[in-house]
Formats: C-alpha cells, sequence, structure tokens
C-alpha cells in the first residue's frame, strides 16, 4: 500500500511560478516538499479539483460517517459480550476501521479548515504527518482482520462440526493481537516518511511548517520503495486478497448448495448461521473490491505514468475510507439482531420487546 498522497500544503504554492530550473523533472527530490515530488507531472489545477472533491468532499463525510457507526458498532458488540468468535473479531474489525476513520478524517478536516484559516490546517497536517502512526497500519489491520473473518467463516461452512475446536475464543483473542504486533512490525520502516521544515509565507507574513520526505527515506529511496512496493504490497494485499477471493468462493458455493449446515433446513439455528454467513461474507466482498485497486497499482507501479498513478492513488485513499465506513451499513441492512439492537440503543420506549426478540434470535 502506498503512502497517502496529501495535497494540504499545495496551497503555499498556489501563487507562486517556477522558473525553467524549477520545472517538472528538474528539481530534485531532495528539494522538493512531498506535495511537490507527488504532483509536479499534472496541473495545480486539476489536482486542486480532485483534492477539493474528494478530500474536502467526499472523504470527510465518509470518515464521519466511520467515525460515527464504527463506534455504534463497538458499543452494541460490547453488550453482546465477546463470548463469540465472531463478535471478538467483528469488534477489533470495528476498532481498526475507527482509527482509519479518525486518520482520514483528521486530514480531511485540514482541508476544510485550510479554506479558512490556512496557518492552523498547516500546522495540524504537519503533526498528524510527522507523528502519528502511518494510516497504512490501521488500513493493513483492517485488512488482515477482514481475511481472519474470512477464514472462520470459510472453517465454518465447510467443517461446522470442528470450527469450535479450531477457532475458540483465546485463540482468535491471540490472533487479534498478533495482527497488530505483526503490522506494526511490517510499518516501522515507514514510520520515519516525513519530517517537518519551516518555510515563510508572505500571503500570511508568518513562518509556517510543512511536511516534506525525511532525509532518513532520501537515503534509503530505492530499498523503502522496494519494500513498500513488492514486500509490503505481498503481504500486506495481494496474498490476503487471494485468501478472500478463495474462502468467499467457498462460502458461496455452500450456501447455495444448502451443505453449509448439516442441520434441518428450516431449523432457527440454520437460519441465523446463514444470516451470519452472509454479512460477514458481504464484510469480505466489499474489503475485497475496495483494496483490489490499491493491489493491482502497487503491482505494476512501474508500468503506470507518475501523473495518473498519483491520481489513482489519491482515488484509492476514498475507497479505504469507504471500505471502513460500510461496514455499519452492512451490519444495519443485513442482520436482523445487530438492526434490533440499534433500535434498542436509541429507542428506549421499545426496549423490552427489542430484547425478547433478541433473545429468541
Amino acid at each position: 500500500m502506498a503512502p497517502v498522497p496529501d495535497l494540504s500544503t499545495m496551497s503555499i504554492r498556489e501563487n507562486q511560478t517556477l522558473t525553467p530550473d524549477e520545472g517538472p523533472g528538474k528539481t530534485t527530490i531532495e528539494n522538493q516538499t512531498v506535495a511537490d515530488a507527488l504532483y509536479d507531472d499534472l496541473s495545480f489545477e486539476t489536482f486542486m479539483v480532485l483534492y477539493t472533491f474528494l478530500d474536502c468532499g467526499f472523504l470527510h463525510l465518509t470518515s464521519i460517517i466511520g467515525v460515527v457507526g464504527n463506534i455504534l458498532n463497538i458499543i452494541i458488540l460490547g453488550s453482546h459480550g465477546m463470548d463469540e468468535t465472531t463478535n471478538i473479531l467483528l469488534m477489533s474489525l470495528s476498532v481498526s476501521d475507527l482509527l482509519t476513520s479518525l486518520f482520514f478524517f483528521s486530514e480531511s478536516l485540514c482541508c476544510v479548515v485550510s479554506k479558512f484559516d490556512y496557518p492552523t490546517s498547516a500546522y495540524v497536517t504537519t503533526f498528524v504527518r510527522v507523528y502519528i502512526f502511518p494510516n497504512q497500519m490501521w488500513v493493513g489491520v483492517s485488512f488482515c482482520l477482514s481475511t481472519a473473518i474470512a477464514i472462520e467463516r470459510c472453517v465454518a461452512v465447510l467443517f461446522p462440526f470442528h470450527v469450535g475446536r479450531v477457532f475458540t475464543p483465546q485463540r482468535v483473542r491471540v490472533v487479534v493481537v498478533f495482527i497488530y504486533i505483526y503490522m506494526l512490525a511490517i510499518c516501522c520502516p515507514v514510520f520515519n516518511y516525513y519530517d517537518y521544515s519551516w518555510t515563510f509565507d508572505q500571503r500570511y507574513n508568518a513562518t509556517l511548517p510543512e511536511f516534506v520526505f525525511s532525509q532518513y527515506y532520501l537515503d534509503r529511496f530505492d530499498s523503502l520503495e522496494n519494500y513498500r512496493g513488492y514486500f509490503v504490497n505481498n503481504l500486506v494485499s495481494n496474498i490476503p486478497l487471494i485468501i478472500i477471493i478463495i474462502c468467499s468462493v467457498f462460502i458461496i458455493y455452500k450456501l447455495n448448495c444448502g451443505k453449509s449446515m448439516p442441520i434441518a433446513q428450516g431449523s432457527s439455528k440454520t437460519r441465523n448461521e446463514r444470516k451470519i454467513a452472509k454479512m460477514l461474507l458481504t464484510v469480505c466482498l466489499v474489503t475485497f473490491f475496495t483494496y483490489l485497486p490499491s493491489s493491482v497499482i502497487d503491482s505494476y507501479l512501474s508500468f503506470i505514468p507518475e501523473n495518473l498513478n498519483n491520481s489513482l492513488q489519491y482515488i484509492n485513499v476514498w475507497l479505504y475510507q469507504l471500505n471502513a465506513s460500510s461496514n455499519f451499513i452492512i451490519y444495519v441492512t443485513v442482520s436482523k439482531k445487530f438492526r434490533l439492537s440499534y433500535h434498542e440503543l436509541f429507542c428506549k420506549c421499545v426496549r423490552s420487546k427489542v430484547t425478547r426478540e433478541i433473545r429468541n434470535q
């Protein structure tokens, strides 16, 4: 997964012109800001339109939905208890999606604030980029957790009598902790991608910070890009994508054949297990289709023109956030149990009725 581009620093250069020696392809990366290095191949106006439309618009809206939705998911899942493996995985996924949404919300908020108070947005954007864990870590955790959910459901429909012995609550908790530690280790080399510098802005008559590529990154540019493009992309994107689609095919096949549960077709337990399988299958498929473009782009990075790649990477940011915001909607629309729980949370007048219905699920 590529570092997520940020155009906040571009407004510093909005009223500036480049000399012939500073044009695209003639400046060195050591003298460029992150925004310059990413976007010097396309016109400033083109990227400002893309930036405003996605970052200040769609990204801001979807990140708000993601923050609110995942907080509600955590509340509901917490009320159901952590005794079931499914709840443990969904709770962990909601936490990582919440952290992803908070990161993107802070960046999209900087975009909105920059329209009214650019100096403040410059400070906040620089702080988030330099000192906060990179968003790739939270995105990767969510992806790996979705992969774990796909594996668990696949085992559940293929070997329903053995899944309880394989996926115990204690083992699932260990897997969740391992995923967080695993992604922390994977992302350690990219924690120092950015540093900050101070630039005097004549428009505001103030010296403002801006994030730039760190000396650590510049000194190891080729090795870090190869590490990110091949090693990280395969471990965090390509292999999980393959696992998710294989597990999803098995789940769909067993559900369609009606052989996923060796219980009487009309039993209540069978119907409930099918609903859970369909809900988690939807979660896995949404994850697959939102992460697939990024995986393809990173796999063929050397064959994609730089200006086109920059645009696609920025669109991928919105796809990441779309995935982090979608689970709340999936739970409400697919699962009656979740839907009733949300009613119970917000409609106290029907609490007793809903509680009885939940207990009957």
